[in-house]
């Protein structure tokens, strides 16, 4: 188990996990993923208008992030661009504000792909990035309260479907710093 100090950014040295995980698809098929574990500071600032309901906000750079929103950020630090992709609201975003954001055409071709296959958005993964011309997408799971979804295993399934490698997805497992 890594200690408090490697809990920084597990993509400084490019997209590689740091624990195999091992993910059952829909059909019974195992395959392997990799999965992060990540420390983030709860945020203490301003309180934070519209949380969706209660989403835990944290602190990045001393902004306040929902950590779908911290992941991305982290990968942004390692030179991926990137989205937040909000079933919710039914959006790809890069902030805390309620903007809209389109992606690259060969980003939105391949999204487009995996979206026919599985017929519907739900269940796409949180965190949608990409670099030169890779493609990742993460999912964001709190520790302890959270837990992998059906629909997150049949969109995986519709991304191996299309042609995206397993080692594009990985799960990122985070939880809140001890104070």
């Amino acid at each position: 188990m890594p200690n408090e100090d490697d809990y920084i950014s597990p993509w400084r040295l490019g997209f590689v996990a740091s624990e195999p995980y091992e993910f059952a698809l829909p059909s019974g098929e195992t395959i392997t993923i990799g999965k992060h574990s990540i420390l983030f500071d709860a945020w203490s600032g301003a309180a934070i208008h519209d949380t969706y309901g209660g989403k835990t906000v944290v602190n990045i750079d001393g902004q306040p992030l929902f950590a779908e929103l911290a992941i991305l950020h982290l990968l942004q630090d390692d030179g991926f661009d990137g989205v937040w992709v909000d079933t919710y609201r039914n959006r790809f975003r890069r902030s805390m504000a309620q903007v809209r954001c389109t992606l690259p055409q060969w980003v939105q071709e391949r999204f487009d792909a995996i979206l026919t296959l599985n017929g519907r958005r739900g269940g796409c993964w949180d965190v949608l990035a990409w670099k030169n011309n890779q493609i990742v997408f993460v999912e964001s799971k709190r520790k302890r309260k959270d837990r992998i979804h059906l629909s997150q295993r049949q969109w995986l399934a519709a991304a191996l479907k299309a042609g995206i490698d397993a080692d594009c997805f990985s799960i990122c497992e985070w939880d809140l710093r001890a104070n």
